[in-house]
């Protein structure tokens, strides 16, 4: 459905496919110290906090309501990044 072999969409979880993509991407801007917009972004607790408001799926998607500014500001992400949050939130989120 999402895509091809380099793309693993079969076992997403935070600490092994969220969490890396929000530390790469996200952090710099998202993080304690520095929470552009109040948005903190630097725990499992803050990630699905975000990702239950429906911030996170659509700020990363342009959704409507969402679509005010790109994120991250670098470039929309991959499709496969975008996938992985995806199925990661419809799966509940597991840590």
């Amino acid at each position: 459905m999402y895509g091809t072999a380099s793309c693993d969409t079969a076992n997403v979880v935070y600490t092994t496919k969220i969490s890396p993509l929000i530390s790469q991407k996200c952090l710099g801007c998202h993080n304690p110290t520095n929470a552009t917009a109040g948005v903190d972004l630097s725990s499992y607790a803050q990630a699905v906090k975000y990702a239950q408001s429906g911030q996170l799926k659509g700020t990363v998607n342009l959704l409507p309501g969402y679509e005010t500014k790109l994120m991250p500001p670098s470039g929309k992400l991959e499709k496969c990044s975008l996938a992985q949050i995806d199925i990661w939130i419809r799966k509940g989120m597991p840590q």
